[in-house]
């Protein structure tokens, strides 16, 4: 079966559209499955294209700019703000719900689905806000579409530990890239998941702290998670892409193999900042913060009480945030496969 799909892979017809790298001009068609996106009309150099993936909606369809949260929203614009190239984004809306605003659940049959209708659209880049463990049947299929010349670029994870994808990473390092979040002077940041393969490091490294994105109104905003470090990583391929004919990625010439400094000890305040970062940018629950913690967010003009279709009422720019401590069994809001 795998065989096949891998047969149907290569020989599957993209669109008219597909793109040749290197071309002077030409477009990098960056696929992005997340929460759908609004893309502000400052960015002269990109054109859109939105797709609903969602499991209730049964077949893919192409929609208008639709988005269910604004964490699909950071995280383009963050790849946007980083990228000034031209560039075609393929907007998938893969949520199954999203129960607290930005929390948001998926399966991995939608992220599959969803992978493999963007390899059919010609992207060159396919970036996944996820980070839970993968079944065995999206992982073949990532693998897969690596195998093709595509670049799949997925966040590391948001509460320590050792990254669950560092499976997937090792089975094609050079087109499977697993970003993890820089802070300051390249100190891993403290919720950022780890590679701790001494001898061959897997993951990728990228800041995850305090990244430039824009909200679906077009405001400058700041942005803190592992998703956001995904989303320089795509911008950094996407660059690669515009510069050389081929696309295939050589980790010694591009993608900056970082040895993380060990981080610092944070102070209490950077704890709480960090941690009311992560929850604004939509990486982490609001159920799990503190009552201090809520406290600082509520000042900060976010509501997690707001009804579950009302708008997101964006963070003040211009916070700097610190790494936080994850002794509390911090939970993701980036997309996880059967999270609840």
């Amino acid at each position: 079966m795998r065989l096949l799909l891998i047969i149907l892979l290569l020989m599957w017809p993209v669109s008219s559209g597909a793109t040749e790298t290197g071309l002077p001009g030409t477009p990098v068609r960056i696929a992005v499955l997340d929460t759908g996106s609004r893309i502000p009309d400052r960015y002269e150099n990109v054109s859109v294209r939105h797709f609903d993936a969602r499991p209730s909606v049964g077949s893919i369809t192409e929609t208008g700019p639709e988005y269910r949260s604004e964490h699909g929203t950071w995280v383009t614009n963050a790849i946007l703000e980083s990228f000034d190239g031209p560039v075609e984004i393929l907007s998938y809306r893969v949520e199954q719900s999203c129960p607290e605003e930005v929390k948001c659940r998926i399966d991995t049959a939608t992220l599959k689905k969803a992978a493999l209708h963007a390899h059919s659209q010609g992207a060159q880049i396919i970036q996944i806000s996820s980070y839970g463990r993968l079944d065995p049947g999206l992982e073949d299929a990532l693998a897969d579409i690596a195998a093709t010349g595509v670049h799949v670029v997925m966040c590391a994870g948001n509460e320590g530990g050792v990254s669950p994808l560092i499976p997937l990473a090792r089975r094609n390092p050079d087109f499977i890239h697993i970003v993890g979040s820089l802070g300051r002077g390249s100190h891993r940041s403290f919720f950022s998941a780890r590679d701790e393969s001494a001898e061959e490091p897997l993951l990728k490294w990228r800041t995850g702290e305090s990244v430039a994105s824009r909200t679906s109104s077009g405001r400058m905003t700041r942005v803190t998670g592992t998703s956001y470090a995904a989303s320089l990583m795509t911008a950094d391929l996407a660059r690669h892409m515009t510069q050389t004919r081929t696309a295939t990625l050589a980790s010694t010439t591009m993608a900056r193999t970082i040895v993380p400094m060990r981080e610092p000890e944070p102070t209490v305040e950077q704890r709480i900042d960090t941690r009311v970062a992560l929850a604004e940018g939509g990486e982490i629950a609001i159920a799990t913060l503190d009552p201090i913690e809520k406290a600082r967010l509520r000042s900060r003009a976010i509501r997690p009480d707001l009804p579950s279709e009302a708008p997101i009422i964006e963070r003040t720019p211009g916070t700097t945030p610190s790494p936080p401590d994850n002794s509390r069994g911090t939970r993701s809001r980036a997309l996880r496969p059967g999270s609840d």
